[in-house]
């Protein structure tokens, strides 16, 4: 199945977990991972050395890549990202994403006693 490019990768990743069998080996996670429209493949061949890296550092965060021609290699293939995407590993082992809040201010903070102070309090202008 070629990766759907059509749909935005989030919609991609909703869905329900796999049954727990398919997460038993390798290559039953990248057959399911296929079937989500989850799995960037390649069968252009690439040099192990650089090139590999080179690719998965570009896509860094999305999806697994798997490269099916590793030149040198014939008998092998190589995956990378399998584990870049939390979105998908929660989708894998059944856990909740947890939303993303809004940071806490870096010039207030609580202290240990529960007061707030700032920035200014921890780090006093010079005096003229």
């Amino acid at each position: 199945m070629a990766l759907d490019v059509t749909r935005p990768l989030a919609e991609r990743i909703k869905g329900p977990r796999p049954d727990p069998e398919v997460l038993r080996s390798l290559g039953a996670s990248l057959q399911w991972l296929r079937s989500e429209g989850l799995l960037l493949e390649t069968d252009v061949e690439v040099n192990p050395d650089l090139e590999i890296t080179g690719v998965q550092k570009h896509l860094d965060g999305t999806i697994p890549i798997l490269f099916h021609n590793v030149m040198g290699h014939p008998h092998l293939e190589a995956v990378t990202n399998l584990f870049t995407n939390i979105e998908i590993l929660d989708r894998m082992f059944g856990y909740e994403t947890p939303r993303r809040g809004r940071a806490s201010s870096p010039t207030r903070s609580r202290t240990r006693s529960g007061r707030r102070s700032s920035a200014r309090a921890r780090h006093p202008a010079r005096r003229s």
